[in-house]
């Protein structure tokens, strides 16, 4: 089994749970009851319970396994959710991030150790650092590897100039946001003007720059992916 297993009684949490799984690109296999949820107990990568499914779940006996994550409205049931083993517990809503970072983990897999992220810093305006950084860029996709070119320069003028692609659709900063938990890596390359193995995050010409978390959450899902990341760093202090 690929996706995460649960068995989800209070109806509450199970639309709460279904929401943050669709928000996190993570479909669940859903058990109807304990003896199913029995048979893929092993096999499935993670395991969503809800407070209400505890009792049963104990008196089964279900052996330990990792990957237990218990979900709950307040006030969790402690000598149930010990027994069974649980190895996260979530609180909803007030955790629903938690539970779209884990499920988002499934999601992605283990992350690959191939990835590496190069930046460039220019001394001083001229200097040719959007330009090294694009060829750098260049280079790696020309060798076969996955490629992002990230712009972090607002004042540059654009890495898609530099690159060739100023007229390729796609998204540009500031337009790509993130309100938190990590981005698919799958949908943010499907987003961007790409060439091949190379994908290109530039900024516009607004001269607006891109919001920190975002960035950080680009870098991550990239480096995650085992994606090589190339950025072209601003001269000026940014958060």
């Amino acid at each position: 089994m690929t996706h995460p297993l649960a068995l989800l009684t209070d109806p509450h949490l199970l639309d709460e749970v279904l929401r943050l799984a669709a928000a996190a690109d993570c479909p669940l296999s859903r058990a109807p009851d304990v003896p199913a949820l029995r048979l893929a107990w092993h096999s499935a990568p993670l395991v969503v319970l809800d407070a209400a499914a505890l009792p049963a779940c104990v008196a089964a006996d279900l052996p330990r396994r990792p990957g237990v994550v218990v979900v709950h409205g307040g006030d969790p049931p402690w000598p149930l959710v010990v027994a069974v083993g649980a190895t996260a517990l979530v609180e909803l809503p007030a955790e629903a991030q938690t539970l779209v970072t884990t499920l988002t983990d499934v999601r992605d897999g283990p992350p690959s150790d191939l990835g590496r992220v190069v930046s460039f810093i220019g001394g001083r305006g001229g200097a040719g650092a959007s330009v090294l950084a694009t060829a750098c860029a260049r280079e790696s996709a020309s060798a076969g590897t996955e490629t992002l070119l990230v712009d972090c320069d607002p004042l540059g003028g654009g890495l898609d100039l530099v690159l060739g692609a100023e007229s390729a659709a796609g998204a540009r900063w500031p337009a790509v946001h993130c309100s938190g938990g990590r981005v698919p890596m799958s949908s943010l390359r499907a987003a961007l003007p790409a060439t091949g193995t190379l994908s290109v995050l530039s900024c516009d010409r607004t001269a607006e720059p891109p919001e920190p978390q975002a960035v950080a959450a680009v870098l991550d899902a990239a480096r995650r992916s085992g994606c090589t990341v190339v950025c072209d760093l601003p001269r000026h202090p940014t958060p």
